[in-house]
């Protein structure tokens, strides 16, 4: 083999070693720009390859201006995973008829020939080379074929290269789930412990409250404590948002008008240097959801949108709109969504702020991070929370200096729906009523127990399941205050028991985590969320026991 032929295989080979150990895609356009560059004797080259949405756009090149690359974009002879492809030679741009729209444009970036070099992997045509010449030019089988085994070794390291990315942005995608979970496992235990604790605070701090005279030294510092108690049962509601299992009062929403009616109390919330523009058609398919959830999600999300902005001047943009979400969309959305595809509505707050990097995005989620030197960090984790309890999703669309948008979708209601309530009537709890108190914890008991005693009520205790059907066997009782979460023998399967032992008697269902307050309501078992004070205890057990 003469010298001369012997160099330039070498040169190949090195070539093509180095596009296969790339490892990065830029890597790959880099190392693949040089090779077909250098076999090819070309002044300047590309890489272009067709997107998800089947346009050819450029990804790397040599020597190109950008109002050239603009014009061009987009042309091409073959289409997405086209198979039995061949090189396009074009010796002469100015014979060449498919090229006459382009030709000023061509012939101003000084290119008087070009070669198209089809990229083929396993799937089919996936982009291409261009090669381009000063002066016409006659492109020798050599020289063609040499570019033709750099085209395939790129097409083959692109190909590989997008597979390792799918198998890492599906790894990270499931991580990130797992880590969701545990985030939310944990939250929802610390909330609903923390409920468990505050129901003792708030029902002795208000017996204590009621039995004082309204002259004592005593009175401002227990009203201190209910007012406390009160702030952290606001925080324990946020952290059961954020697990999406705080209770909601489902109805049929207009998310345009919802929005519309709140726009007075969402332009409080933002800068006075923001703009604030809302784009909210009528006529949009309604969703069931909770209407003052919904407006917490709106709430947050400008204030967070606001807090973007810091000192600057900028345009905020709340925007509600109808679509169809399909694999792809929910593809980009924040992981651990159960969203299906379907009719749904989105609503998105858009701001020209700071941006976010990536970092920073992988983390604005979770409970109590912040980048602000003020708040708790739980409004967007409470927003993440309401939305996953509407079985809907979230994208975010964000870079550092550009802005973000943040998009909630919804699934769209296929009908109307209207939200279930307990009937009202008379109400009364007598002395000469029995209540049995079902809680596993201590302190919820003996706060329960001083809130209803005033009533002159006989009050029984049960600290599970099991003790309550003992109680119940040995007399006789007309209401009961049912904690859901208990060991041996749960709230649940104590109530599926009395349902069908005792279909009669009235069951109050009561918990600090729970996700079924809809379906309790729905079934026309009351429900009262932990922590809750005498009044509404003294009020929904009284309902329950009237309408016996």
């Amino acid at each position: 083999m003469p010298h001369r032929e012997l160099d330039t295989l070498t040169r190949l080979g090195e070539m093509t070693l180095a596009i296969s150990r790339a490892s990065s895609i830029e890597q790959i356009y880099r190392e693949a720009l040089s090779a077909v560059a250098g076999v090819t004797g070309a002044a300047c080259a590309s890489v272009l390859l067709f997107d998800p949405d089947g346009v050819m756009r450029f990804k790397a090149w040599l020597n190109l201006s950008e109002h050239y690359r603009a014009t061009v974009e987009g042309h091409t002879p073959w289409k997405p995973g086209q198979r039995d492809v061949s090189p396009v030679l074009v010796e002469d741009v100015a014979r060449e008829p498919s090229l006459a729209r382009f030709l000023s444009v061509i012939e101003a970036e000084g290119i008087k020939a070009m070669a198209m070099i089809p990229l083929v992997a396993d799937g089919g045509t996936i982009g291409k080379f261009m090669v381009y010449h000063p002066d016409q030019h006659r492109f020798a089988t050599p020289e063609l074929h040499a570019a033709g085994i750099v085209a395939a070794h790129t097409a083959f390291a692109i190909d590989r290269q997008r597979a390792i990315t799918a198998l890492q942005l599906t790894e990270r995608r499931l991580w990130e789930t797992q880590r969701q979970e545990s985030l939310v496992t944990m939250a929802g235990g610390i909330a609903h412990d923390f409920n468990n604790v505050l129901m003792g605070v708030m029902g002795n701090a208000s017996v204590a409250l009621a039995d004082l005279p309204k002259d004592s030294p005593a009175c401002e510092p227990l009203e201190d404590v209910l007012t406390g108690a009160q702030r952290a049962a606001e925080l324990t509601q946020q952290l059961l948002a954020y697990t999406g299992k705080a209770p909601f009062a489902l109805a049929g929403v207009d998310l345009s008008a919802l929005v519309r009616e709140s726009a007075r109390l969402l332009s409080t919330l933002i800068t006075r240097r923001a703009t604030l523009s809302l784009d909210c058609p009528v006529g949009l398919p309604e969703i069931v959801g909770d209407a003052t959830q919904l407006r917490q999600i709106a709430l947050n999300l400008l204030t967070n949108a606001s807090d973007a902005l810091s000192e600057h001047t900028g345009t905020i943009t709340l925007r509600t709109r109808q679509l169809d979400v399909d694999a792809p969309l929910l593809a980009r959305a924040i992981p651990g969504h159960a969203m299906t595809p379907g009719p749904a509505v989105a609503m998105s707050v858009k701001d020209s702020g700071v941006g976010m990097d990536e970092a920073t995005l992988q983390r604005i989620f979770d409970p109590f991070f912040t980048t602000k030197s003020h708040g708790r960090g739980l409004g967007l984790a409470s927003v993440l929370g309401i939305v996953r309890g509407h079985k809907g999703a979230i994208l975010v669309d964000t870079a550092p200096g550009q802005g973000t948008t943040f998009t909630v979708v919804l699934p769209a209601s296929a009908s109307q729906s209207v939200a279930a309530t307990t009937p009202r009537g008379p109400t009364g709890l007598k002395p000469h009523h029995t209540v049995l108190i079902v809680d596993d914890e201590p302190l919820v008991r003996s706060a329960c127990v001083r809130m209803l005693e005033r009533t002159g009520a006989n009050l029984l205790v049960a600290e599970d399941g099991l003790r309550a059907l003992e109680v119940l066997a040995s007399c006789t009782v007309d209401a009961v205050l049912l904690d859901l979460l208990m060991p041996r023998l749960s709230g649940e399967e104590l109530l599926a028991q009395l349902r069908r032992d005792r279909p009669g008697l009235p069951v109050v269902v009561s918990s600090g985590y729970s996700t079924e307050a809809a379906r309790f309501a729905e079934a026309g078992v009351p429900f009262i969320q932990k922590p809750y004070t005498p009044e509404v205890l003294l009020d929904v057990l009284g309902r329950a026991v009237s309408a016996r």
